[in-house]
């Protein structure tokens, strides 16, 4: 180890604060926080944001201490509009360049107008462009003050909770989660304590921008870049660790301005602690890392971390039934249902794996129950048919699949398999060939032609409506499908119902549930 004295002699090639900012960005970048928006792709969009704002901000920061200040401040506009039409954050970045400019550059907000008015001006542009695309396409149904989910004081005053459990994991990362299902606080013996916390922080950031205090900057960058997600305006989800992406970056520069005021001259000791703080966030984001291999170690880890989430437990539950454990399973999606009873997929899943052990009465009182937790939903409609067929109750199974099919008129399941019934059925007040006939051309002409079990259907539905020549023509090229496709069962019964056809008979199921 290098004697202090000495190595304060050596000449480094960057000032002291440049190496006060790389180890800052350092930490942001191994930061295990971080990988909800960088491993999980599907966030890439918050990724995005952070490139066009960060490169807003040095573009206008550049702007302000260069000959070619019009060049920069073009970037930089440019870079804003690029940005606001990535994701909606971006709206807090020609506040934070203002608030950049009185801190560092100007006396004043006023001059900071005066002073560089093309800047600002192409700044305010990119808020339009933002309004713009915010009325073309409003996520009405996952953000905004028309959510049934959750109110905006319900919002809001979760929020400070969730605030501080953000701070939490800046400082101590331990217990991630991809999915929280943050429970909306009540009572304020909950709020209060978080709230006051908060509000503090904000006011002391406040008066530290109002006083000039360059410190304030990266605190009000936190709290500006956090506020769309994290003030009144309602969203469906109330924590995801993806919205610390920018934020954490001022937590950063102030957690290392902070430790460097409190080492002072002592560079070893810097080294050392930056040393330490560096290899041991990389060492947790391998660990996290390892989590997002895998669906089921993903889900995993979200019930370790929130157990009393309903989300959590059907997800897990869904990807092990779809790894082959399914008695697993099951026991996630009872956890799901025990937590939140009218939870729609959980009972939707819960049926599909009793339907598949022939639990199908047991099947059936799930499917029902999704159905009545969301009457609009196609799925539970569609399965709950499905199991009624197989159970025997085709009239009853024919109503959910008219259900399904008038929630999605282009869906080719429950429309091939509603006309089946309604070509087949043993009871003539119930076939309808001539609306068989219908329904199952309009399936095949969505399959292109190419579903062996579909084209069967047409066939028995042309036989009912007494077509027989177009019904053995059908059921040949269903035959041929299914030889060609090596599909044994199905090739069998069309071959037997072919061959009727070509005895000028039509197929009837022979029973239904009694």
């Amino acid at each position: 180890m290098f004697p202090s004295k000495l190595l304060e002699k050596i000449k480094f090639p960057i000032s002291r604060s440049g190496v006060l900012a790389a180890v800052a960005a350092a930490v942001w970048i191994v930061h295990p926080i971080q990988t909800e928006s960088v491993t999980y792709v599907i966030q890439r969009a918050e990724s995005l944001v952070g490139l066009f704002y960060l490169l807003t901000v040095y573009a206008a920061m550049r702007s302000m201490d260069s000959e070619r200040s019009i060049s920069w401040s073009l970037l930089a506009a440019t870079c804003s509009i690029i940005g606001m039409a990535s994701k909606e954050v971006m709206v807090s970045a020609p506040v934070m360049v203002l608030l950049y400019d009185r801190a560092f550059a100007a006396r004043s907000i006023r001059e900071a107008l005066r002073q560089r008015w093309p800047l600002y001006a192409g700044l305010a542009v990119s808020w339009l462009v933002l309004f713009a695309l915010m009325l073309q396409g409003p996520r009405t149904g996952t953000v905004g003050f028309g959510l049934e989910t959750i109110t905006p004081w319900e919002y809001a005053s979760s929020q400070f909770g969730v605030i501080l459990h953000y701070l939490r994991l800046c400082l101590f990362p331990i217990g991630l989660c991809l999915d929280y299902g943050w429970p909306i606080a009540s009572g304020w013996m909950q709020i209060l304590p978080a709230m006051l916390i908060v509000m503090a922080l904000s006011i002391f950031t406040f008066w530290g921008l109002i006083n000039q205090r360059r410190w304030s900057y990266p605190a009000a960058w936190f709290f500006l870049i956090l506020a769309p997600t994290s003030s009144f305006v309602p969203m469906q989800d109330l924590a995801f660790e993806h919205r610390m992406y920018l934020p954490l970056a001022g937590l950063c520069v102030l957690a290392v301005l902070v430790v460097d005021k409190l080492i002072g001259r002592h560079v070893m000791v810097g080294v050392f602690v930056a040393g330490a703080v560096i290899i041991s966030l990389t060492v947790l984001t391998l660990a996290r890392n390892r989590d997002y291999h895998s669906e089921v170690a993903i889900w995993q880890s979200v019930v370790e971390a929130s157990p009393d989430n309903p989300r959590g437990h059907n997800n897990l539950g869904k990807t092990l039934h779809e790894a082959g454990r399914v008695d697993l399973a099951m026991k996630h999606f009872r956890a799901a249902l025990r937590i939140e009873g009218s939870h729609i997929d959980a009972h939707n899943n819960m049926g599909v794996i009793l339907a598949r052990k022939l639990r199908f009465v047991e099947a059936i009182k799930h499917f029902r129950s999704a159905v009545d937790a969301e009457s609009e939903a196609t799925m539970p409609h569609y399965n709950l048919g499905m199991a009624l067929q197989a159970h025997g109750d085709l009239e009853a199974a024919l109503k959910q699949y008219l259900e399904a099919l008038a929630l999605s008129p282009d869906s080719s399941a429950p429309m091939y398999r509603a006309a089946w019934i309604l070509a087949t059925h043993p009871s003539a007040s119930v076939r309808n060939p001539d609306q068989a006939v219908a329904l199952a051309t309009q399936a095949v002409e969505l399959t292109d032609s190419n579903n062996p079990e579909i084209l069967d259907v047409l066939g028995a539905a042309y036989a009912a409506a007494g077509n027989f020549e177009q019904a053995v023509k059908t059921a040949q090229a269903a035959l041929d499908l299914a030889v060609d496709r090596q599909a044994k069962p199905l090739e069998g019964q069309i071959l037997m119902r072919l061959q009727s056809y070509r005895r000028n008979q039509s197929f009837r199921l022979t029973h239904t549930k009694e």
